[in-house]
């Protein structure tokens, strides 16, 4: 059901770029986006490695992490906890 003549473009090099992420097995959207962050912060910070001026520039934490805050309350004693955790992704949750 193609509504163009144009072949399909080869996205070899860009996974193979990522270093071990295996283009032969079924991978989602939320995997493939880690992938693509993990290998941005190597580069990043290879680069920061090599320069010897560096000047303190964004990290992809610093555009795209959030902290999510779990808290865990007990029902029979008056201990609660909040356990903060880092996230790059949001899940949402779409039940009924």
């Amino acid at each position: 059901m193609s509504l163009t003549q144009r072949r399909a473009v080869s996205t070899r090099a860009l996974t193979d770029s990522f270093g071990n992420f295996n283009s032969f097995e079924q991978h989602d959207a939320q995997e493939l986006c880690r992938k693509m962050f993990e290998h941005l912060d190597d580069l990043q910070q290879q680069m920061e490695s090599e320069a010897e001026n560096s000047s303190a520039s964004a990290t992809l934490d610093d555009i795209f992490a959030g902290t999510a805050v779990n808290y865990l309350k007990s029902m029979s004693t008056d201990h609660n906890r909040q356990v903060p955790e880092k996230f790059l992704d949001l899940e949402v949750w779409a039940g009924t």
